[in-house]
């Protein structure tokens, strides 16, 4: 754990926020890459996609603060810790998803391939994030003590609540190498001959698939559950969990739909 990456006198600058900018570099040039072989328009498709990083960070603290009101209500000052740390993914991949179906149809952009193109640069993008949740100390795993890869923090200067000097199941890192194994598998996808839409679909289906099963393994408080507490796990739901059903749904859905629009 490292949050602050460089100091100087009274300025700091966050680690979090420097790996979250080169997740939106990287995202980008994927993107620009993949909408120029598509013959997408690529001054808009990079108007929108700033527009929409604006959207979901405000969403992903928007679901956040819902999800841990109570914690909030206790301790405001906890408000100041999501400057540092990612907020909900879940939320800025709703309000993101949302402002990009409003900018297509304003736009009057394709709606499948466009979203094909933003499934890789997502999830690229979302790798970086999650190694700077590491960095942050945020988003950590359940103590593991008989778990051969866990990860002990240290950093007392951390501000995110996560156990100290206590071995943990190493949620950020397994899910960062998760997102960018699905990111480069996507690109590669999108590079061969697919109907519109199905690269979308697999990725609502691979992260929502994932991010189920990492649910068990994460230790962060109030993340919000459904049926008990995150005391019982097995026997309760969180509301990611809820949302990650609900991707892979749409994701199967989309897949079926897609491909028989295309045929």
């Amino acid at each position: 754990m490292h949050p602050v990456l460089l100091k100087i006198g009274t300025f700091s600058l966050p680690t979090y926020g420097v790996m979250i900018l080169l997740g939106v570099i990287c995202a980008y040039f994927i993107g620009r890459n993949l909408a120029k072989a598509q013959r997408l328009p690529l001054t808009v498709l990079s108007d929108m996609a700033l527009y929409t990083l604006f959207v979901a960070l405000i969403g992903a603290r928007l679901l956040l603060i819902v999800t841990e009101l109570d914690q909030f209500i206790k301790n405001p000052r906890h408000l100041l810790v999501m400057l540092t740390t990612a907020g909900n993914f879940f939320g800025g991949l709703i309000a993101g998803a949302l402002f990009v179906v409003y900018y297509i149809h304003r736009k009057k952009l394709p709606f499948l391939p466009v979203l094909d193109v933003a499934a890789p640069a997502v999830a690229v993008g979302h790798a970086f994030g999650r190694m700077g949740c590491l960095m942050a100390g945020c988003c950590w795993g359940r103590i593991a003590p008989s778990c051969p890869v866990s990860i002990t923090f240290h950093n007392h200067a951390s501000q995110t609540g996560v156990p100290l000097n206590v071995p943990l199941y190493p949620t950020q890192i397994a899910e960062a190498l998760f997102n960018l194994s699905l990111g480069l598998t996507l690109f590669f996808l999108s590079k061969r001959k697919h109907h519109s839409g199905h690269i979308f679909s697999i990725y609502l289906m691979g992260y929502g698939c994932y991010r189920f099963i990492s649910e068990y393994y994460r230790g962060d408080t109030g993340r919000g559950f459904l049926f008990g507490d995150m005391n019982h796990p097995f026997s309760s739901l969180s509301i990611p969990q809820l949302m990650s059903f609900c991707a892979i749904v749409i994701g199967i859905a989309l897949y079926r739909y897609a491909g028989k629009k295309t045929n």
